[in-house]
């Protein structure tokens, strides 16, 4: 059986059970490098996260014994296209602070900008969220 690690709490534990991988077929590591290096010993045959961070990730390790695999197409759940996002986390008090991410972050998106800065880093437009909310996101 194919072993997947990865990170624990993240909701791909949720979409390799939907997709049919057996609890006994994960595991939950504690860090990203735990999980490249579950890899990279052949703990494990696979691990899954969000596209930046596995990126980052792979690109820092033994190229000679992990890859990013590509092309790479989002899984399907229920007919629909799942996908992790990442995000940025506040104190709850901390709303003014939260606000003003939130105004910058929509007048990179409005601009343009936004795709520019995904663009130096090897992302394109395919990596842009859709016209999903943190409200739509949290509600799940």
């Amino acid at each position: 059986d194919v072993k997947v690690s990865i990170m624990a709490g993240a909701n791909q534990h949720e979409f390799l059970k939907e997709l049919g991988v057996k609890e006994n077929q994960i595991e939950t590591s504690d860090s990203i490098s735990s999980n490249i290096a579950a890899v990279s010993s052949g703990r494990v045959d696979a691990t899954v996260m969000t596209e930046a961070t596995l990126r980052e990730a792979v690109e820092s390790a033994d190229q000679s014994k992990v890859e990013e695999a590509k092309p790479f197409t989002q899984p399907e759940i229920g007919g629909e296209s799942v996908m992790s996002y990442g995000a940025a986390v506040f104190r709850k008090e901390d709303n003014e602070l939260r606000e003003a991410y939130n105004a910058e972050l929509k007048k990179l998106i409005d601009s343009g900008k936004i795709l520019e800065i995904y663009e130096e880093f090897g992302f394109g437009e395919d990596n842009l969220p859709d016209d999903v909310t943190t409200e739509d996101r949290c509600g799940q």
